[in-house]
């Protein structure tokens, strides 16, 4: 049993760059736009995540979701990473909002993050207690002149026929690529959120 509902978000807004804390992956399966699942078993990270959302729960000072970032860790699947992070994880990763905590007695449970955007680590200090890291925020693409607009057109219309030849996704999945024409980095993670990728693939599409 994961234990009763300790902390469930009411609100989002975006953030640029500060110390959260780490939540560490075997590898990098999140995108943008995706609702991430996490099993919490380490004491400490148990600790920090209870702290953090009962400072941001109902009837408390700060009404703003909890900020984590997921980072894939770099010695596993051969996934690329660069020398700004610390030795343990990928130096890019996804920064999202704790939707939900539930811990059972011993500490032991899950979290939910609604995956918001691209993080890249700027520092991760090691102090003895739950991982941290200093992130930035990578800002999104957006269209800007003609021939990416064009760009995103051809990948729209590729997208379209691809469904078209799977009987097993409905034209509706078509349409909300549609939809994210004018948001590219949307669109593109919303293509790729259903390719299979190798883990190394998938870190190195996140971190362009």
């Amino acid at each position: 049993s994961t234990g009763d509902v300790l902390y469930m978000s009411t609100a989002h807004s975006p953030t640029k760059s500060r110390t959260l804390l780490v939540l560490p992956l075997d590898t990098p399966a999140f995108l943008p736009g995706a609702v991430a699942r996490l099993g919490v078993s380490d004491p400490a990270t148990s600790r920090a995540l209870k702290s953090q959302t009962a400072s941001a729960g109902p009837g408390a000072a700060s009404q703003e979701p909890p900020r984590v970032v997921l980072l894939a860790r770099r010695d596993l699947e051969g996934a690329s990473s660069g020398p700004t992070a610390g030795a343990q994880f990928c130096d890019v990763g996804v920064w999202g909002h704790v939707e939900q905590l539930r811990l059972d007695p011993s500490g032991e449970g899950q979290v939910v993050v609604r995956v918001v955007g691209r993080a890249r680590v700027a520092l991760l200090p090691e102090d003895g207690g739950p991982t941290r890291g200093r992130v930035e925020e990578m800002p999104e693409v957006v269209t800007g002149s003609a021939r990416e607009q064009a760009l995103v057109r051809v990948v729209v219309a590729q997208f379209r026929e691809l469904v078209s030849l799977s009987p097993a996704v409905g034209p509706e999945v078509a349409e909300l690529a549609a939809g994210l024409e004018p948001e590219p980095s949307r669109l593109v993670d919303f293509v790729v959120s259903g390719l299979t990728l190798q883990p190394e693939d998938r870190q190195q599409f996140l971190a362009e």
